[in-house]
């Protein structure tokens, strides 16, 4: 993406001359790496008194977004830095809690509950609003209140506005893509397209009592999940404490959902229901089968919708010693347009549902001990392969991706890992590679340990790989080992390779050609 969203928390409030600012910048030589000869790669270093908390790169139009903080006074400056020259464009104080920065304006929330605008050209200000924000969409450039009023960031106009039934700090919310907002309160869950604010609700608990005591607080948390089926995945759950007028709190009501947005249709299961939504309106909706329940995961199948036996606590147990265990499927495949049932995939109840990733034909369906292999058209089992590692039974453990050869099997989510042209892998750590051949037959499998991220000159102008790894970035140019970096976050700016350290920003000129 071209812009990067940054939200920093702060909390104080101070003055300082801009005269006095932009002094505080020092350039000094540094060394940036290696060159594979061992000869030193130069930088120049722009460094800041004050600690860095928050920054903006934009590689484009070749400028940095810098905010600043004194760590004893907790004085905050923001700084406009013109990454071609390193040049202070414009800097200026600021006393705001949080800051949300655009390609064109710096937004500013400040504690008494306003936003204000900030020119990205020049610091002056374009607008300023109350209330303040309780989501911002940088891509969309589009501000939402918790009032029910987005507005555009760039102009501080208003777009839209609707009742949106939120309840403040009753409501937790999180994009499912890039223009759909997920609402989620108590009793129900909305959706929101952030340009329009056109939507569905649906009552996840018809039951609850919404005259509750307004002094009822929400003590539940909420965790948004991974891409699952290729699409945003969302399991909140949370509990609420009810309270009659008058009345202690009485009892804890959790409202646990698994949610997925598929297109123009949103797919939920909770405790009691599945359902499809459809414009402003329910499509379909269907009781949860016994052993399907909020803890289940959706997957989005061509013109299936798989939903997988819940695990963990909530997966089938015996109701006693002698008695056998539910005859409860592993998947179960609705029809997407009705929810009718299309087909049962049923395997051992002690199995623990991970991950399942789909390709082409093929689903591989990730358990605590086994990989199964499922045929998508007649859900027949093509092949089982168990697996015999400590990975499998992490909680984290997931499918990250799939070729005609390779399937990596990673363990957590803050992992990258990239399959590479010519069957090269380079995976991370404690990943394991399973190795397939043309008929997708397992062949064997691979245990690596090492942690690389690929990154390219999108600009065009040098012709290397960057890989990244804890230790710094190996530079690989025409296929060959090029040199070494003290650093993971690199960017292009025309011929410039600029990164950020806590002290200021660091440009290399030029490499050797």
């Amino acid at each position: 993406m071209k812009y990067q969203y940054f939200l920093i928390a702060i909390f104080y409030s101070y003055s300082l001359s801009a005269q006095a600012q932009t002094k505080d910048i020092t350039i000094t030589d540094t060394v940036a790496g290696y060159y594979a000869d061992q000869k030193p790669i130069p930088a120049k270093q722009y460094s800041f008194s004050e600690k860095i908390v928050a920054h903006n790169i934009d590689t484009v139009d070749g400028y940095a977004i810098v905010i600043t903080e004194q760590t004893k006074t907790r004085k905050r400056w923001i700084y406009y830095v013109d990454l071609r020259d390193a040049s202070v464009r414009w800097s200026k104080k600021s006393g705001a809690q949080s800051y949300i920065i655009t390609e064109e304006v710096i937004v500013e929330q400040f504690s008494n509950n306003t936003s204000r605008g900030l020119s990205n050209d020049d610091g002056t200000m374009r607008w300023e609003r109350k209330p303040s924000l309780i989501h911002a969409d940088v891509k969309n450039h589009i501000g939402i209140t918790n009032a029910g009023v987005g507005y555009d960031l760039h102009t501080g106009n208003e777009v839209w506005s609707r009742n949106l039934e939120i309840e403040r700090g009753w409501t937790e919310h999180f994009m499912a893509n890039d223009t759909t907002m997920m609402i989620v309160t108590p009793q129900t869950l909305h959706k929101l397209d952030i340009r329009t604010s056109r939507g569905w609700k649906y009552d996840q608990n018809p039951n609850f009592n919404m005259n509750a005591d307004k002094q009822a607080a929400v003590n539940g948390a909420f965790m948004v999940g991974g891409l699952v089926g290729g699409v945003i995945a969302y399991a909140a759950v949370g509990g609420f404490q009810s309270a009659g007028p008058g009345k202690p709190v009485s009892q804890r009501i959790y409202m646990p959902t698994n949610l997925l947005i598929d297109k123009d249709k949103g797919y939920i299961v909770t405790d009691r229901k599945i359902a499809c939504m459809e414009g402003e309106n329910i499509k379909w909706e269907i009781d949860a089968p016994e052993g399907i329940n909020a803890k289940s995961t959706l997957i989005s199948i061509g013109d299936e919708l798989w939903v997988t036996r819940a695990g963990g606590a909530d997966a089938p147990q015996k109701k006693n010693k002698n008695s056998e265990l539910p005859d409860i499927p592993l998947i179960l495949m609705l029809g997407k347009e009705t929810g009718s049932v299309k087909s049962k995939f049923k395997y051992d109840l002690k199995a623990s549902f991970k991950d399942i990733s789909e390709r082409n034909d093929t689903a591989f369906v990730l358990l605590n001990n086994k990989l199964l292999q499922i045929h998508t058209g007649n859900h027949k089992l093509l092949q089982e392969i168990s697996i015999d590692d400590k990975l499998i039974t992490d909680a984290h453990a997931t499918i990250f991706e799939t070729d005609r050869q390779y399937l990596s099997l990673k363990k957590s989510y803050s992992s990258v890992n990239e399959l590479y042209p010519g069957n090269t892998f380079i995976s991370g750590p404690g990943d394991y590679i399973l190795r397939f051949d043309d008929q997708f037959r397992f062949q064997d499998s691979l245990h690596k340990t090492s942690f690389y991220t690929l990154h390219k000159d999108i600009n065009g102008y040098l012709l290397m790989h960057a890989l990244s790894d804890n230790r710094g970035t190996t530079l690989v140019k025409n296929g060959k080992y090029y040199g070494h970096l003290a650093t993971s976050q690199l960017f292009f700016v025309d011929r410039k390779l600029v990164y950020m350290t806590e002290k200021g920003i660091n440009i290399i000129d030029a490499l050797n050609e």
